[in-house]
């Protein structure tokens, strides 16, 4: 059932980067007992949609941009999205 429930999501969201025009890119990061988390969100003309939380191993400007190429590329095609990307905050 729960990868029924991401595939569905994750058309969702490939359909709103899509149809949108300019796409900000929210992140943010913590670290909980020794383990570093990373999370993404976008917003767009469609709406505001979470694209993932990644586990990673160090908070450093590479495992950003990696975690976050990683992300969005279980979603849709890089391309797709970096054309669209406006704002990255």
């Amino acid at each position: 059932m729960s990868r029924e429930a991401k595939a569905i999501c994750n058309r969702q969201v490939e359909e709103a980067i899509g149809n949108s025009e300019n796409i900000t890119l929210m992140k943010d990061a913590t670290s909980k007992q020794g383990r570093h988390f990373y999370g993404t969100k976008i917003s767009g003309s469609e709406g505001e949609f979470t694209l993932g939380i990644k586990e990673i191993s160090s908070g450093s400007a590479e495992q950003y941009v990696k975690a976050t190429l990683d992300i969005v590329h279980e979603i849709t095609e890089e391309n797709a999205f970096l054309t669209k990307l406006t704002n990255c905050i």
